[in-house]
């Protein structure tokens, strides 16, 4: 059997499709899979929070010498860039899109059946302080950190289960991905 001379080309389209089909897949970053032990209910991982506390926001601490990353339109996250500053402060992370409710979040945690993926979202960042590095520790107590050390606390004490999250932001990763 002779072959023509098309079969590059369909190679050619072939994977072309393949790319751009790879390119418009999933964008985003979303709920990770339940974990085995939710969704056999042998831990319901919600069952300690009041109505307060049952909210799609969720605030993560974090402090990063990386530069701002003014790529983006507000410039309110950081990139990979060693700044001569560590930024302090909290992100708040949203679960679910427009019309997403907690209980579909409850549901979508606990269940390996989701209709959906959940998206995450950085909702906001708030930096609360900068402290330059290249200025010596001189031992002294700095006003400024007791901003942040008193935003630990107040989270601290809203927490039913007194745990909190800090992020340490580092290399390999940008500020959005490691953060939600």
């Amino acid at each position: 059997m002779k072959h023509s001379g098309t079969w590059p080309g369909a190679v050619l389209l072939c994977t072309s499709i393949a790319i751009i089909g790879g390119c418009a897949g999933q964008k985003g970053i979303y709920l990770m899979e339940t974990p085995a032990v939710y969704e056999e209910s042998a831990i319901d991982p919600f069952a300690h929070l009041d109505d307060s506390h049952r909210t799609l926001d969720l605030s993560v601490f974090f402090a990063t010498n990386r530069s701002r990353d003014l790529t983006t339109d507000d410039h309110s996250t950081f990139g990979n860039t060693v700044d001569d500053k560590l930024h302090l402060g909290f992100a708040t992370v949203r679960f679910g899109g427009d019309g997403y409710t907690w209980e579909q979040l409850a549901y979508d945690s606990t269940s390996a059946d989701r209709a959906a993926p959940v998206p995450l979202s950085l909702d906001a960042v708030q930096q609360l302080i900068t402290l330059r590095l290249d200025q010596p520790a001189d031992g002294t107590e700095k006003p400024e950190l007791a901003v942040f050390g008193n935003s630990i606390e107040a989270e601290l004490d809203r927490a039913v289960d007194r745990e909190i999250v800090i992020y340490v932001h580092g290399t390999k990763t940008d500020f959005l991905n490691a953060v939600v």
